[in-house]
């Protein structure tokens, strides 16, 4: 068993191989890496990537997976259509289903090679009720592990065109 030294100071301890840990905690054993998310008391969310050293847990990425996944979304034609940039209550998590590679999705990918991750983030738009503020809602992209690259599967496309609120 590992244990991962978490964000303020909580301690989440690890069951071997690929799985889902505890307080959003994913294990991919083949590449030795860990995915952390932290939340906050605003209702964000951060997502980092970590490689197991035989110093310990190191970051994978220079920056959190959270900030390269938005910053991809911002490379992509969908951006475009993006109302306002998130200012409030911005969150990047992984989808469920690493345990059994995203089965449920009808796909047959590479055993723990990638990671599925949806973004949400909300902005003040001018003319919109204060209950509309959402301006990107779960869209999602695909990190792989091996190259270190995002993409988006074509099976998101249809419902990453309806994630973000058209101007």
């Amino acid at each position: 068993m590992a244990i991962l030294g978490a964000f303020g100071g909580h301690i989440h301890s690890a069951r071997s191989g690929a799985g889902r840990l505890s307080s959003g905690v994913s294990l991919h054993q083949r590449f030795e890496m860990a995915g952390a998310m932290q939340k906050t008391g605003s209702g964000e969310a951060m997502l980092y990537l970590y490689r197991l050293t035989p110093q310990g847990f190191v970051p994978a990425t220079k920056k959190p997976l959270a900030d390269l996944a938005w910053d991809y979304l911002k490379t992509r034609p969908e951006w475009r259509k993006v109302k306002k940039e998130p200012e409030y209550h911005i969150s990047a998590g992984l989808l469920k289903g690493t345990e059994e590679n995203y089965r449920w999705l009808g796909v047959d990918w590479p055993e723990n090679r990638y990671l599925l991750i949806g973004l949400s983030g909300d902005a003040d738009v001018k003319g919109r009720k204060p209950m509309q503020t959402g301006v990107v809602n779960g869209w999602r992209c695909r990190y792989d592990l091996e190259t270190g690259k995002f993409d988006v599967p074509p099976l998101f496309s249809n419902d990453n065109a309806k994630a973000v609120v058209p101007e």
